[in-house]
């Protein structure tokens, strides 16, 4: 049920946004049989560590901008999405390392990818909203296939907004460009760091960490809908 900032996961599956209208929708569902198998994702770290994610991963810009909002919520601000916009511009350009890039992306039977500032790990799209805007770094990304990602090789600012731009309007390709990186269908997948970077999943901060195992869960979970 949609109980989130965000309800990512809800609108991905066609749930409406407002709980009442989504309980509606789910006893309807319950009456007449229907439900559907969707994958899931899963992030180990700290080598014991296993935890499952429904639609995001994310290390660098945008897990810190999670801290910050989480640290402003527990401050009492309200967590709606001109919360989320303003850390993240007020971050970008007074918070982030935007000089030393720490990520490196191991995919089994591709080239290592060095360089990177973030990378976001997708389990569907889109990988987030801002209100009714989605926000789409990897369209292709869908819960019946393996794990997209998208990473960045630069935080200047023509970059990033290009970036950003293609991610407001993509609908049916990635984001592209000559400092991004993308990754489709990847039954698993690493990120190393040189130094301890911000990690969340799902929306939720995890802690600084310095290796990741993706993996992607077929068919993890039934849900009525």
């Amino acid at each position: 049920m949609p109980c989130g900032s965000a309800n990512v996961f809800a609108r991905a599956v066609g749930l409406p946004g407002d709980p009442l209208g989504a309980t509606r929708v789910v006893l309807e569902a319950l009456r007449a049989g229907r439900h559907r198998t969707v994958g899931l994702g899963s992030a180990s770290y700290d080598g014991v560590t296993e935890r499952y994610f429904t639609f995001c991963g994310g290390v660098g810009l945008d897990a810190e901008v999670v801290r910050e909002v989480e640290r402003r919520r527990d401050e009492g601000a309200r967590a709606d999405p001109s919360l989320y916009v303003r850390t993240a511009v007020r971050h970008f350009f007074s918070g982030t390392d935007r000089r030393r890039p720490a990520v490196t992306l191991e995919v089994p039977g591709r080239p290592a990818e060095s360089g990177l500032f973030l990378a976001f790990v997708s389990n569907t799209s889109p990988w987030t909203f801002v209100g009714s805007l989605p926000v789409n770094p990897s369209p292709k990304a869908n819960f019946s296939r393996g794990l997209d990602v998208f990473g960045m090789r630069s935080l200047g600012v023509a970059p990033t907004l290009a970036a950003l731009a293609q991610m407001l309007v993509a609908r049916t390709r990635p984001v592209q460009g000559r400092n991004v990186l993308n990754v489709h269908d990847a039954a698993e997948l690493t990120l190393r760091a040189e130094r301890p970077v911000a990690f969340q999943l799902d929306g939720d901060y995890l802690g600084e960490r310095e290796h990741i195992v993706f993996r992607a869960v077929p068919k993890a979970v039934r849900i009525v809908i």
